[in-house]
């Protein structure tokens, strides 16, 4: 559950803040390279200074931006456009009006027009269709060139309640991030800050309520659900139920989350918190779990789409998208060694066999080294052995001889070995060793070393040419023979594709590869021997005298 805990507090903060700067970038980008200035001091020849880009309250606030859309801005007080009438002729007239405090656009030598709380687009419209009724002749436009600043109380769940300037073309993200500033700072917040609900924020404006889901926003780019601000405006800031209130979504979706839960979410609304499906998703068995009101027990619904989007969540409800069986599992092996091309190559669980791989790979070389060749499986699908990890976890001390054997036996053993036998697979065409590969095989064919490698208690330790027939004892002569500590009785042969140790023996073959190790006795520090011996004579003298003095 808490692998897959998601915070939208912490999403939320650092979204905005990566939003408010971006758009202090563009803000200033624009400010710089009008492209209104710039177009009419390009018609008019005169230069024309846009009060958006000039207003030092505008410079001051946070989050400024310079680009609003005309189908969600509301006019307002203080905003400022720029109208233009054009009559036939080589002049014409523009003006730079202002919203009056009650709402007005008053155009000299033209019509007064009531703007204040319509759409830009709206406003817009309503201008220039006055224009053209006291102008019919000219070419009428009507531009915003400016916002005003704003005043909005954020108010409910913040440690405080506090009072943020902003412009109108903010939204109501820009404004709550501001307002966390503060307490973004001291990590004594942060439990409270933690209650605060973002999906469930309300707008109180002219005795109305407007509802914002930042939440929704953040998580699916909903824009409607963060609109813009206005003066006066109250940010209620509402508290969230973090133990029961949340849904879960897991599974075959992009991103697995556990959001806040709001009345009307449904089943559509969770798989965009998600991210959307992924490709190995099965549309048509998605398990809605729900518990039973004021109980533990649950219930379990299978749901699917698109039948089933608008299908309405509850509080605590768990969502489990389930993959498509086997749907384009992709399968490599991994073949590398004495074959023609090394390399990675796709394979089909269950029906590419060990044959078919090497012949993708070119085949073997000439000096391909079968004997040695192995294939590696991932250790994942190998099933545990409890004993051998309770043993891990034990001293050898106390273990008893069965259980120090069997330890040193598993423990040299190669569990993820494949048993496979590569020369009668190529030279005999052996079906049983034409194994069938599984997803991460490493298939690994050595060249001929044509070496066997003598280490331990011999005189010249390392690599001897390799003789076939020959006996170990023949290679720890050539080798140099046994050195003075040598335990010569206790000879141990390690395979050189198994990695398996084996008493050597006379009758055993080597094989290219093969370690030939000879243990050496412990070196006994004879005066330390001495030492501890005298110490435990005097404490045994001690203990004698003590117990005659006692009698």
């Amino acid at each position: 559950m808490h692998t897959i805990k998601f915070t939208f507090f912490t999403l939320f903060t650092s979204f905005i803040f990566m939003n408010s700067a971006g758009a202090q970038i563009s803000f200033d980008r624009i400010r710089n390279d009008d492209t209104i200035k710039n177009l009419l001091k390009a018609q008019t020849g005169k230069s024309f200074k846009s009060k958006l880009s000039n207003s030092s309250l505008n410079n001051k606030l946070p989050g400024n931006i310079a680009s609003v859309n005309e189908e969600e801005y509301i006019v307002d007080a203080g905003d400022q456009f720029v109208v233009k009438i054009d009559t036939k002729g080589p002049s014409f007239k523009m003006y730079e009006p202002v919203v009056t405090p009650d709402g007005f656009l008053v155009i000299p030598e033209g019509p007064t027009v009531k703007v204040r709380y319509l759409l830009l687009k709206d406003a817009r419209e309503k201008v220039k269709k006055s224009l053209d009724s006291a102008f019919p002749n000219a070419v009428n436009e009507c531009y915003l060139n400016g916002i005003h600043p704003v005043s909005v109380n954020v108010i409910g769940s913040l440690p405080n309640s506090t009072q943020v300037t902003m412009l109108s073309g903010n939204r109501v993200s820009d404004a709550v991030f501001e307002a966390l500033k503060p307490f973004l700072q001291d990590e004594k917040y942060l439990p409270q800050l933690k209650t605060m609900s973002i999906r469930n924020i309300k707008i109180i404006r002219h005795n109305q309520q407007i509802a914002c889901d930042l939440g929704k926003f953040l998580a699916t780019g909903a824009i409607q659900t963060n609109p813009y601000l206005m003066d006066q405006d109250v940010l209620y800031m509402a508290f969230k139920d973090t133990l029961f209130k949340t849904i879960l979504i897991s599974g075959a979706v992009h991103k697995e989350t556990e959001f806040e839960f709001k009345a009307g979410d449904d089943l559509q609304t969770a798989i965009a918190f998600a991210g959307g499906l992924t490709s190995t998703a099965d549309s048509s068995k998605i398990d809605l779990v729900r518990f039973l009101t004021n109980s533990s027990q649950f219930q379990s619904h299978t749901l699917s789409l698109p039948a089933d989007s608008a299908y309405a969540l509850q509080a605590d409800d768990r969502v489990f998208v389930r993959p498509k069986y086997d749907f384009h599992k992709k399968a490599t092996v991994r073949v590398s060694g004495a074959v023609k091309f090394p390399g990675d190559y796709a394979v089909e669980e269950g029906k590419t066999r060990l044959k078919e791989v090497i012949a993708l790979a070119g085949g073997i070389t000439p000096k391909a080294n079968l004997g040695a060749a192995q294939i590696i499986r991932d250790q994942k699908d190998e099933v545990e052995d409890p004993e051998l990890k309770r043993l891990g976890k034990v001293y050898m001390n106390e273990m008893d001889k069965i259980e120090k054997s069997y330890f040193r036996l598993r423990g040299r053993e190669t569990a993820h070995l494949v048993a496979c036998n590569f020369t009668k697979l190529f030279k005999e065409d052996s079906k049983e060793d034409n194994v069938l590969l599984k997803n991460g095989d490493e298939i690994h064919i050595p060249e001929v070393l044509k070496t066997v490698y003598v280490s331990g208690g011999v005189m010249k330790p390392g690599s001897v040419i390799f003789k076939p027939g020959m006996s170990y004892s023949s290679y720890i002569e050539l080798a140099g023979g046994f050195s003075s500590r040598a335990k010569t009785y206790d000879v141990i042969l390690i395979k050189g594709r198994t990695k398996a140790w084996m008493d050597a023996d006379d009758d055993l073959p080597i094989e290219e590869g093969d370690t030939i190790f000879v243990p050496e006795n412990e070196y006994w520090d004879w005066y330390e021997i001495f030492k501890d011996g005298l110490t435990i004579t005097a404490q045994l003298i001690s203990i004698f005298v003590l117990l005659r003095s006692i009698r």
